[in-house]
C-alpha cells in the first residue's frame, strides 16, 4: 500500500488502525522482556547508599555496592529482603517486605535507620543501690560479663541469641557496696523482651532486684559458698596418721567441725543467714547448712577429686560422701549412717538398700516419709539436681555405686 493510500485507509477506518496500534502495544507488552528494577539502600540520616549484602527468603542474591543492586524481573517474588552488613565499624541487618508492586515503578528506596553497634544494659540491687557485676547467659549460653553493673550487648550478638520472652541470667559475687555482705554469691533472672528499639535510642536498659546474697535460693548461688580455700589452713591442725585409712581420715576431719548451735534468728536477726566456711571456722556457731558448708569445704580441701557434697533437702541439710564403694551421711549432731552396694544384687535390691539407709537416717529427725526428701547435692565442682528428690536420688545413688565397681 502507497503512502497516499494508507493515509486514506486511516482517514476512513479510524477505528480499524486504533485497533491495530492497540494490538501492536499489547503484543510488545507480553512480548518484550521486562526491564531489572533499581533497589537502593539508603542511610537515613545521610541520605548516602551504603554497601550491605542481599538476601531473599534467607537466600543470597548478591551486593549492593554503595546502596545499588539491580534486580531482574521474578516470576516467583521473595515474601522477604535482608540487607546485612557493615558501616563505620557497626554491624547491621535490616528486614523489609517484598510487595508485587515494586516492579511498577523503575527505582525503589529502603531506608536504614540511625545505627548503634550496642547498647548498655545496667544492672543494680533496688534496696541498696548497689551494681551487680558477674556473668551473663541468656538462655544458658554465656554472652558476656557485667563489669561495675554494665553489660555492653553488641547488634550482632542480640540478633543471634535474643528473641522475645529470654530467659537473662546473671551470676557473680557482691562488691564491697554490700560492707558485711560482700563477696557472696548470687544468681537472678530476668525476662527480656523488646530490646531491638534501644539501639537506635541511645538509652540505658535497667534490670534490677531485690537481693538478700545471705539467703541464695537457687542452686547455683548456694554452690559459691563452698569455699575450701577459706578452710585450707584449719586442716594444718589435724594430726593424719600415715596408718590411717581414707575414711579414717575423713571422721578425723569432721570429728573437728564441732559446733554450738544457734537459729539464724537468734545469731543474726535474720530468718535466713549462710554463713561462709572462713566465717564458721571463727565463730563455729551457726546451724544445720552452715556447718555442712563448712564441712563440704574442708573435705574438698583435704582432697578435692574428695566424692562428698552439701546435700539440701526438704528441712535439713548435712553431708553425704562416697568413699571407698560406701555411702555415708554425716550431719553436725555426730549422726553418721553407712551402707555399701553389693555388685551381685539387682539393681532393684540395690534400691531398696539404699531406700533403708536414707530412712533411718532421717528417722533419726522424726521426719516423715513425705519430708524424707534430697533435692540437690553440691559442691564445687558439681551440682546434682533431682526431680521429684526421692526415686531420682534412690537411682542415683545405685547407678554410682555399681560405676565404681567396674572401675
Amino acid at each position: 500500500m502507497k503512502k497516499k493510500g494508507l493515509k486514506k485507509w486511516i482517514k476512513k477506518h479510524p477505528f480499524g488502525f486504533g485497533a491495530i496500534c492497540l494490538s501492536i502495544c499489547f503484543l510488545i507488552w507480553v512480548f518484550w522482556p521486562v526491564s531489572d528494577v533499581v533497589f537502593h539502600f539508603i542511610y537515613e540520616p545521610t541520605g548516602e547508599g551504603i554497601p550491605g549484602e542481599v538476601y531473599f527468603d534467607d537466600e543470597f542474591f548478591g551486593f549492593a555496592d554503595k546502596g545499588r543492586i539491580d534486580i531482574p524481573y521474578m516470576e516467583d517474588f521473595p515474601s522477604e529482603i535482608t540487607f546485612k552488613g557493615e558501616y563505620n565499624g557497626t554491624e547491621f541487618e535490616y528486614f523489609y517486605d517484598f510487595p508485587e508492586d515494586y516492579w511498577d515503578y523503575y527505582e525503589n528506596e529502603f531506608l536504614v535507620d540511625e545505627m548503634s553497634n550496642e547498647v548498655i544494659l545496667y544492672f543494680y540491687e533496688l534496696k541498696t543501690g548497689c551494681n551487680l557485676s558477674g556473668d551473663v547467659y541468656v538462655s544458658g549460653k554465656f554472652i558476656g560479663e557485667a563489669k561495675n553493673g554494665e553489660l555492653f550487648l553488641s547488634k550482632k550478638v542480640y540478633v543471634e541469641e535474643f528473641s522475645d520472652g529470654v530467659e537473662l541470667k546473671m551470676k557473680g559475687l557482691t562488691d564491697s557496696c554490700f560492707d558485711k555482705n560482700s563477696n557472696l554469691p548470687f544468681v537472678e533472672f530476668w525476662i527480656v523482651s523488646g530490646l531491638e528499639d534501644s539501639f537506635f535510642s541511645d538509652e540505658i536498659l535497667n534490670f534490677e532486684t531485690e537481693l538478700n546474697p545471705r539467703e541464695p535460693i537457687y542452686p547455683e548461688a548456694i554452690q559459691g559458698f563452698i569455699r575450701p580455700y577459706e578452710v585450707e589452713s584449719v586442716l594444718l591442725e589435724i594430726n593424719f596418721d600415715e596408718e590411717d585409712s581414707y575414711l579414717e581420715d575423713v571422721e578425723k576431719i569432721l570429728a573437728t567441725t564441732y559446733l554450738t548451735y544457734f537459729s539464724d534468728k537468734g545469731q543474726f536477726g535474720e530468718i535466713e543467714y549462710w554463713q561462709t566456711p572462713g566465717e564458721f571456722a571463727k565463730s563455729r556457731q551457726g546451724d544445720c547448712e552452715d556447718w555442712a558448708v563448712y564441712s563440704v569445704s574442708l573435705l574438698r580441701s583435704y582432697d578435692s577429686n574428695l566424692d562428698c557434697y552439701l546435700a539440701i533437702g526438704y528441712i535439713h541439710a548435712n553431708v553425704i560422701c562416697n568413699i571407698n564403694q560406701t555411702f555415708i551421711m554425716f550431719d553436725q549432731y555426730g549422726i553418721e549412717e553407712s551402707f555399701s552396694l553389693d555388685e551381685y544384687l539387682s539393681f532393684q535390691e540395690n534400691q531398696i538398700k539404699t531406700r533403708k539407709w536414707k530412712d533411718n537416717y532421717f528417722e533419726n529427725y522424726g521426719f516423715t516419709p513425705e519430708e524424707r526428701i534430697i533435692w540437690f547435692l553440691i559442691n564445687d565442682e558439681e551440682l546434682i539436681e533431682f526431680e521429684d528428690g526421692r526415686t531420682d536420688f534412690t537411682d542415683w545413688v545405685v547407678n554410682k555405686g555399681l560405676e565404681s565397681f567396674n572401675q
